[in-house]
C-alpha cells in the first residue's frame, strides 16, 4: 500500500495526503463532523487506521494489545475515546480495510490472520502418541486405537513454512502491483 509509505508523523494532514478519501461517504461523515482545528482529530484517526491496519505498516504486526496504546501514543490521540468506543473503531476499521485492500492484499491479510490462528492451535495442543483404549470394568466396548496428535502436529509445524512462503509471494506481488500503480490506485504516471 502507499498509505503507509507516506506517513512521517501524526501531525500531517491524512486529508491533504489522501483528499479523494473525502469523497467516501463513510471518511467524509468521520471528516465533517470533526471540530477540531484543522479537522485534526479525524485526520489522526485515519492514521491509526493506515497504522495499524495497512500491511505495510511496521505496527500491523504486533499484538492488537500492544497496538492500540503504540499507536495512539504514537498519534497523541486516544481513538477509542474520540469514536466513542470500540464498536465504531472497528467499523472505521473494517470500511477501510474493504476500502484499500486490493484482491491480493486482502488474501494476504486472510492468510496472516489464519497463521496466527494456526499458531495458537499448534501452541495449545499437547502432543501424544498412538495408544490402544481398553474398556474398564463394567464397560462393554471393543479395544481400540486412539490416534495421538504428535504425526499432526509435526506436520503442521512443517507445512507453516509452506504459508509463509506463499505470503511471501504474495506481498512481492502486491508490491509489484503497487509499483504499476500511483497513489491512491490510479494509474502511474510517465513521470513515476
Amino acid at each position: 500500500m502507499k498509505y503507509f509509505d507516506s506517513f512521517t508523523g501524526g501531525e500531517d494532514s491524512f486529508w491533504e495526503e489522501f483528499p479523494y478519501f473525502k469523497d467516501v461517504t463513510w471518511f467524509n461523515k468521520l471528516y465533517k463532523e470533526d471540530r477540531s482545528k484543522d479537522k485534526n482529530k479525524s485526520s489522526k484517526t485515519m492514521w491509526y487506521m493506515v497504522l495499524v491496519y495497512d500491511i505495510d505498516s511496521e505496527f500491523y504486526s504486533l499484538a492488537s494489545t500492544e497496538q492500540y496504546k503504540i499507536v495512539c501514543d504514537t498519534l497523541s490521540l486516544d481513538v477509542r475515546e474520540y469514536l466513542k468506543g470500540q464498536e465504531e473503531i472497528d467499523i472505521l476499521a473494517n470500511r477501510f480495510i474493504n476500502f484499500i485492500d486490493t484482491v491480493i492484499t486482502a488474501d494476504i491479510r486472510a492468510t496472516e490472520e489464519k497463521l496466527v490462528e494456526r499458531k495458537e492451535f499448534i501452541k495449545y495442543t499437547t502432543y501424544s502418541l498412538d495408544e490402544m483404549v481398553y474398556p474398564g470394568e463394567g464397560e462393554s466396548f471393543r479395544p481400540y486405537m486412539k490416534k495421538g496428535t504428535a504425526a499432526q502436529l509435526d506436520k503442521m509445524v512443517v507445512d507453516t513454512k509452506d504459508i509463509h512462503e506463499e505470503i511471501r509471494k504474495l506481498r512481492e506481488a502486491a508490491k509489484q502491483d503497487q509499483a504499476d500503480q500511483g497513489k491512491g490506485g490510479r494509474v502511474a504516471s510517465f513521470i513515476e
